[in-house]
């Protein structure tokens, strides 16, 4: 269930940091970049700052950022991976009221995925992109996450699942690249060269689902996380069994070549928990907190490129 769209913040003396954050941030860049300090503080340079910005666009120049003034401030304005400016520091600041990330401006794949998490828990479409109606939720919402069983809403805590110094995520592999013309791609792959017997560690701490035969002679092992999540840590070799309890960074398998293209990889999903039945599902066409595509999986499939830069214990 979606959660009900805020009303717009005034921003002004004695607001929010982060808020007062953002809004100087979009002041800067509006004003060709022009550098406000983003300290937090609403104090006589940020007023007077909104009021010339209020007063070249037609408003009422009171130096209160109030609804009108926030909406003209993000008009036409869309925030997403690779957005490098001032507006993607803008987007940052309110983000972390929600979500662990760097404020810096360089709005890439870690905070785009901070993004989803964010609108998955607001129950809006979660790609990832700061567009007017995620600019009003960032700014106007003041609650915390809702309680959803499956946690997913971040991955702190966890660590990346292979300790290869050879370590990447090739070109179409990433999460959602088209694999086919029947389905995409519904994880993401650790290569390793040449990497026949490379250790995979567990994510978290949790407990053995199942251990199957995956795909090309390699096997899959699902653990059920303690936050409720699921990891499918597929192309492995693992002799655990179901229900068996495993810890953070215990080692669950080995990776090993497939017998089609002889590759040595991890392909890593993630679920957050909430639905039932196979991960895998060629019929289903609903997802629940990721963008609509072909994937083939169970509809609570989550992103799990943010595990690519965890740390590895």
């Amino acid at each position: 269930m979606a959660i009900a769209l805020p009303s717009w913040p005034v921003i002004q003396s004695g607001s929010p940091s982060k808020n007062v954050s953002a809004l100087q941030s979009l002041l800067n860049y509006r004003n060709n970049n022009t550098v406000l300090a983003t300290d937090g503080v609403f104090g006589t340079g940020t007023q007077t700052a909104v009021k010339t910005y209020q007063a070249n666009n037609g408003l009422t120049a009171d130096g209160v950022a109030g609804q009108n003034t926030l909406v003209k401030l993000v008009s036409g304005l869309t925030v997403q991976n690779r957005t490098n400016n001032m507006a993607g520091k803008a987007a940052q600041y309110l983000v972390s009221k929600f979500e662990s990330l760097t404020v810096d401006g360089d709005f890439g794949a870690g905070s785009a995925t901070a993004v989803k998490n964010f609108q998955s828990n607001m129950g809006v479409s979660a790609d990832g992109a700061v567009g007017a109606t995620t600019w009003q939720y960032l700014f106007g919402y003041t609650g915390t996450y809702p309680v959803q069983s499956g946690g997913g809403t971040t991955t702190t805590g966890f660590i990346r699942p292979v300790r290869a110094t050879i370590l990447a995520i090739n070109s179409g592999r990433e999460f959602g690249a088209s694999r086919d013309a029947s389905r995409d791609h519904a994880g993401i792959d650790f290569f390793v060269n040449n990497g026949n017997g490379t250790p995979v560690y567990a994510s978290a701490a949790g407990k053995v689902l199942a251990n199957y035969l995956f795909y090309a002679g390699t096997n899959a092992v699902e653990v059920q996380n303690t936050d409720g999540t699921i990891l499918r840590y597929g192309e492995i070799s693992s002799s655990l069994t179901v229900g068996t309890s495993v810890v953070k960074g215990q080692q669950i398998g080995t990776i090993i070549p497939n017998t089609e293209t002889k590759g040595t990889m991890l392909h890593l999903e993630y679920y957050k928990g909430t639905a039932s039945g196979g991960l895998t599902n060629t019929a289903n066409t609903v997802y629940d907190f990721v963008p609509t595509r072909k994937y083939q999986r169970r509809r609570d499939l989550l992103d799990p490129t943010s595990f690519a830069t965890l740390p590895i214990s």
